[in-house]
């Protein structure tokens, strides 16, 4: 990973990686305007002047400040760049299984994520979780996928996947995950036609397996005992 050393109260500190740079800016200690260094490269260059470290930056679980920086033009300049949460359907049931549904909540979070901070969707409010307190404004994630017009300028979307996305959260049982497929399929169709690439796993991923095997193992502790 990137490592870079960076200036402050007029010392040059560092070198620090990527996330280390995302929790300094969220520490309002540097901006996407700062000047940082690259280890290997003895050039200072502004951040906002580094595409792989403003990518790094716009797909984090965590959020810059909204004036600091303005993501969803970012996100135009790399066209490789994916549409939604573009990931290998046999990763979607895979994770659904492992986690005990909790990867679905994290497929359901980085949807939202692009449609408020990509999309620039001012109908979403700033916070996931508290989106999450109704969750028919997070059902409404489905429809908008079926209706994003640079998606369907990839491929035309005949269903409006709003009726998957309600099925999906009122049927808790093993595999309410199939109702996400159709979803899925469509997201990565477009995705592929368009030549973009996966999304990067990021700690969401991660978490979700975890707390998923935690969970598997107390099942099989209660199973045995």
């Amino acid at each position: 990973m990137a490592r870079y050393y960076y200036s402050f109260e007029g010392r040059t500190l560092g070198p620090v990686s990527s996330d280390e740079i995302m929790t300094l800016i969220l520490d309002d200690k540097l901006t996407t305007e700062s000047y940082v260094m690259p280890v290997k490269s003895p050039q200072w260059v502004k951040i906002s002047g580094l595409p792989d470290l403003m990518r790094f930056l716009h797909q984090s679980d965590q959020r810059l400040p909204a004036s600091d920086v303005d993501l969803a033009e970012i996100a135009e300049l790399d066209e490789t760049a994916p549409i939604f949460f573009h990931i290998p359907l046999s990763r979607l049931i895979v994770c659904s299984l492992a986690s005990l549904g909790l990867f679905e909540w994290y497929w359901l979070y980085k949807n939202w994520h692009f449609l408020r901070w990509v999309r620039k969707d001012q109908s979403f409010g700033l916070s996931f979780w508290r989106d999450s307190i109704n969750p028919f404004r997070l059902l409404r994630i489905f429809s908008k996928i079926a209706l994003d017009k640079e998606l369907n300028r990839a491929v035309l979307c005949k269903p409006n996947f709003g009726i998957n996305g309600t099925l999906w959260f009122f049927t808790w049982f093993a595999s309410h995950f199939l109702f996400l497929i159709p979803v899925q399929n469509y997201i990565n169709e477009a995705n592929a036609k368009l030549g973009r690439r996966y999304t990067e796993l990021s700690f969401g991923h991660y978490a979700t397996m975890a707390m998923g095997g935690l969970g598997w193992l107390l099942l099989l502790i209660g199973l045995i005992v």
